[in-house]
């Protein structure tokens, strides 16, 4: 049988041709900012959020692109603007501006998301 999906909403956040990429303390690999959408929260409300407190950056605008499914969660994948620096707080270990190359170890949806993302650039 089949687990239940943990509903996540991820931002993709690109700043020139760079996306924004936080690190996993527990299995140092590289993911999107967002977090688990909770009770009676927006799936845009919990994106804001998320990004908020991952990094201190506030969204200028948030546009729901696709919803996007691996073996443990459903993504609901937004397209973020902002400005400002990244302040990581107590969350991620750190941070990057990933230019899609070669580089750091990510977890498998990333590449995923951001393959269906081209769709939309």
């Amino acid at each position: 049988m089949a687990g239940i999906l943990m509903e996540r909403a991820t931002a993709v956040v690109i700043r020139n041709d760079r996306v924004l990429l936080l690190e996993d303390q527990t299995f140092r690999a590289y993911m999107m900012p967002g977090s688990l959408i909770e009770p009676n929260e927006s799936r845009s409300d919990t994106v804001i959020r998320g990004l908020f407190e991952q990094t201190g950056l506030s969204a200028v605008s948030a546009a729901h692109l696709f919803d996007w499914e691996s073996t443990t969660n459903r993504h609901s994948v937004f397209r973020i603007e902002t400005g400002g620096d990244v302040q990581i707080g107590n969350g991620p270990a750190s941070f990057i501006w990933w230019d899609r190359k070669q580089g750091p170890q990510l977890f498998a949806h990333v590449n995923a998301i951001l393959l269906r993302l081209a769709a939309y650039e």
